[in-house]
């Protein structure tokens, strides 16, 4: 993975993946000797010399990578580790500064505002962060090395609807670590074992709903089977600022909605899409899920 992955280690266990796999147990042992000192530490790892193995590992990867591990102590206030979770769970987006100097006691911190940038960096140097690239910063003036990395929420879908259709993508969009909106106007379908593990599940009829419903989403699917309840899903979502809308059915179904709403496809190209999802031939519900 690219800079600015992370990793977290706790008691030996791995939450996340830097690579395939075949670094972390190194990564761990090395992490062991950062928490009994105290002091974090940049670990280098050169698979780009043409062996056909890596300490045994066979890895034949043909790349280098340079990971620093950070001991995260009520000490150190975690470096502001537990502040960054609570950033992202209050739907903020911000930057996450770490420092790279290693052996010195670091504080890293979250700059949200451009008030809040340190005297040592500018915000065009901030600026050219942005779409999950991380960057490194290297100050002259102060010897000091930072990677600066975009932080956000995870992506927060909504499916208009709780058919049975909506069962795979509810189940990838939890692998993907993405938070899901359930909606549907009949409490039996929320009430499926299948969404036992959606803590976002509402109950209303399309016209319950307003504007201010949308703020938080990233994108909405559209699937209820019912075409006034689309149509009504779809007014309220045109109207909204939720730039991906996807409705489940064919072209002919779309258009008749649009022209109910006095809309053309073509007035609505890159917001509206339908059918939806990538066009790979899908035609049952997990293969439509993975098209989304």
């Amino acid at each position: 993975r690219k800079a600015g992955a992370m990793v977290l280690i706790s008691n030996n266990e791995l939450y996340g993946l830097l690579s395939g796999g075949c670094l972390e147990e190194d990564m761990v042992l090395n992490s062991q000797q950062c928490l009994a000192s105290n002091t974090q530490k940049v670990i280098h790892y050169d698979l780009k010399d043409g062996e056909e193995s890596f300490q045994g590992l066979g890895l034949g990867c043909d790349g280098a990578l340079d990971i620093l591990l950070q001991p995260l102590t009520p000490e150190n206030g975690h470096l502001g580790f537990g502040k960054l979770l609570d950033f992202i769970s209050e739907n903020q987006r911000g930057y996450y500064l770490q420092s790279l100097k290693p052996g010195t006691p670091v504080q890293n911190q979250i700059i949200t505002h451009q008030k809040e940038l340190p005297g040592i960096l500018s915000l065009e140097q901030l600026s050219k962060t942005h779409k999950g690239r991380s960057q490194i910063i290297k100050l002259p003036e102060s010897e000091e090395t930072l990677l600066i990395n975009f932080v956000r929420p995870p992506i927060k879908l909504l499916v208009c609807g709780a058919g049975p259709d909506v069962v795979p993508l509810f189940t990838m969009s939890q692998q993907l670590g993405w938070e899901t909106h359930i909606w549907d106007h009949r409490q039996s379908y929320l009430d499926q074992p299948a969404f036992q593990d959606c803590h976002h599940k509402r109950c209303l009829r399309p016209d319950d709903i307003s504007l201010k419903n949308f703020k938080l989403f990233d994108a909405a699917v559209i699937m209820t089977h019912h075409l006034e309840h689309d149509q009504k899903y779809l007014q309220q979502l045109i109207a909204s600022n939720i730039s991906y809308i996807g409705l489940l059915g064919p072209r002919k179904r779309r258009d008749k909605l649009l022209s109910k709403l006095e809309c053309t496809s073509e007035q609505m190209t890159g917001r509206v899409f339908g059918p939806v999802g990538l066009q790979i031939n899908a035609n049952t519900p997990a293969s439509i899920a993975l098209s989304i």
